[in-house]
């Protein structure tokens, strides 16, 4: 099931889990652009141009990959878990801590 799909079923669950979509968009997004110029970079290393910047780019994107892109992984899970925990009975405990009476939540 899509992104579009979860939005038609359960527009609430689909508004709690956007921020971590948008997030996870970002690091693949981000990574997508580094192994580009990644490889761009490891082509002009080998034909001999500008070592310091080639591989200075190289490791940029080294780092992104070990350090940035693993975060993923985490905010695939989160977006795959849904909302229950925020929608739920504990969630609305949580949304709403110090309120006599817990309005509804609506987005």
């Amino acid at each position: 099931m899509g992104v579009a799909d979860s939005l038609v079923r359960d527009p609430n669950a689909a508004a709690v889990a956007s921020k971590n979509y948008l997030m996870l968009t970002g690091f693949v997004c981000g990574g997508w652009q580094m192994a580009r110029a990644a490889r761009v970079a490891r082509a002009k290393l080998d034909a001999g141009e500008d070592p310091g910047f080639h591989g200075a780019k190289l490791a940029t994107a080294r780092f992104y990959a070990e350090q940035i892109l693993p975060q993923a992984d985490a905010l695939l899970k989160i977006v795959r878990s849904g909302g229950s925990s925020v929608l739920g009975a504990a969630g609305g405990a949580i949304l709403n801590a110090g309120h006599e009476e817990a309005p509804p939540l609506r987005f």
